[in-house]
């Protein structure tokens, strides 16, 4: 019996992902896109790892709906953090494009 029968006999909603067969073409995003990506799915799936950093979507004391909660796995968060401190120190910069 296929799970898709279970569910459908369980009442359960379900989803029918196929794998695709053929080579895919390349896809691009904004930034602002794949942003958006993962903040929807720690927030659906609770918790996604991307390279060895945890994005939690849901944990306690969260207080406003857009809060995420990262935690890193190893020993990069130097390395973020100094990246994350240059890219607000050229923000203050105000340069136009």
């Amino acid at each position: 019996i296929a799970m898709t029968d279970m569910a459908r006999m369980e009442g359960l909603e379900y989803f029918l992902f196929q794998y695709p067969h053929k080579e895919l073409n390349e896809q691009y995003a904004s930034g602002y896109q794949l942003r958006t990506l993962l903040f929807n799915l720690a927030a659906v799936f609770g918790v996604i790892e991307i390279n060895n950093v945890l994005v939690f979507g849901e944990f306690g004391g969260k207080t406003k709906l857009n809060e995420l909660k990262l935690r890193f796995m190893k020993d990069i968060y130097q390395e973020f953090h100094f990246h994350w401190n240059l890219c607000r120190k050229l923000e203050k910069l105000k340069i136009e494009r």
